[in-house]
């Protein structure tokens, strides 16, 4: 409540309301995604994170993703495979992704990989060790 209450002056947007709310949340979310402090998180290749910016639309006020079909499917399929060689080493699945895309990347990628947590780096502890754990890509 604090956090929206210093940001809430400075803007009124839910959704940046939001993000300020999960930057003062940092240590709770860093627990939740860290082991040992370190966070074995998988990453977005540029050509993927450039696909969803391109996606980006607004539903009813809220950021979300809409690529093209095929789009859809090579990254379901890229994350559902490296998300899985995660849970089998017994390691929670992660993904650092970028600010503006996090929340509606969640929204969409929720559906197929359930437990996934999707975080931004400005919602880690700073200092917290982020060890590479492998790359979403949109190649088959």
């Amino acid at each position: 409540l604090e956090a929206v209450a210093d940001a809430a002056p400075r803007s009124k947007d839910a959704h940046f309301l939001v993000e300020q709310v999960r930057r003062r949340l940092a240590r709770q979310i860093t627990s939740r995604v860290a082991e040992r402090g370190v966070v074995h998180a998988l990453t977005l290749e540029r050509p993927a994170e450039d696909a969803l910016r391109q996606s980006l639309g607004q539903n009813d006020g809220e950021p979300t993703i809409a690529p093209d079909l095929d789009t859809a499917r090579r990254l379901i399929s890229s994350l559902e495979t490296r998300a899985s060689t995660l849970v089998a080493a017994g390691k929670s699945p992660v993904l650092l992704a970028p600010t503006d895309l996090r929340k509606p990347l969640f929204d969409f990628m929720s559906r197929f990989v359930p437990d996934l947590c999707v975080v931004s780096a400005r919602e880690l502890v700073p200092g917290t060790t982020i060890e590479p754990a492998g790359t979403v890509s949109l190649n088959p």
